[in-house]
């Protein structure tokens, strides 16, 4: 009988905590680099084995009549952004640092990285993959971060600007119910996923419709 009330307790406990099941708690982290922790655009680069990068991109989508072609061709800022992400390549300006290539996860997807920092401090990491691919980084998803998630699948419409065209395609969305958290630095964190992550087509080499895993930085030294 004590057996039994000392594994309820324990159960509880993790539930509580928010712990996985194999008893480690939900991290923060992707590949090695978690929100919370303090580390350089250079190191960044470093981790994902980029060689060649750009530690003071120019990314103003104005700059010159190159850009600004690219600007009026693909209508929004968001999607001439990446055009000309994509073909600067890695690299860093202001409080980011995107690597729009050479990264693959799992065994062999592509996708392309964002992380915001502040004073050095990891913020948030952003995780672009093709929608294709959304079944199987699911899973990896689920075992790396456990099976707490808020699952909600909801009709969206994605817009082509390019093609004058667009899609009705229905989105599955998680959302981490007990979050994360950093065990150097004691921060908490918010994990989430979405199939397709904005309105409108891409242009990249990723592919029209693109998935999206996020882990924003919630609270620091608590």
């Amino acid at each position: 009988m004590r057996a039994m009330y000392t594994a309820i307790c324990l159960a509880g406990f993790l539930l509580l905590t928010g712990m996985k099941s194999g008893g480690a708690q939900t991290p923060c982290d992707f590949m090695g680099i978690s929100v919370g922790d303090k580390i350089t655009p250079a190191e960044i680069m470093k981790k994902f084995d980029i060689k060649k990068y750009d530690l003071n991109q120019n990314i103003d989508i104005l700059r010159n009549q190159e850009d600004i072609e690219f600007f009026t061709k693909y209508v929004t800022p968001t999607i001439a952004l990446e055009v000309i992400q994509q073909k600067n390549g890695p690299g860093c300006h202001g409080d980011s640092c995107n690597i729009p290539y050479g990264v693959t996860i799992g065994s062999d997807i592509p996708a392309k990285l964002t992380f915001i920092y502040d004073k050095g401090v990891i913020r948030a990491i952003a995780v672009k993959f093709s929608s294709s691919r959304w079944s199987e980084v699911k899973k990896i998803i689920y075992q790396k971060y456990g099976t707490d998630w808020e699952v909600e699948s909801t009709p969206i419409y994605i817009t082509n600007l390019l093609e004058k065209t667009g899609i009705f395609l229905n989105r599955e969305t998680l959302e981490h119910r007990t979050g994360g958290s950093n065990p150097k630095t004691n921060s908490l964190c918010e994990i989430s996923a979405s199939e397709y992550d904005i309105i409108f087509a891409h242009h990249d080499s990723l592919g029209l419709y693109q998935s999206i895993f996020e882990i924003s930085l919630t609270s620091k030294n608590f």
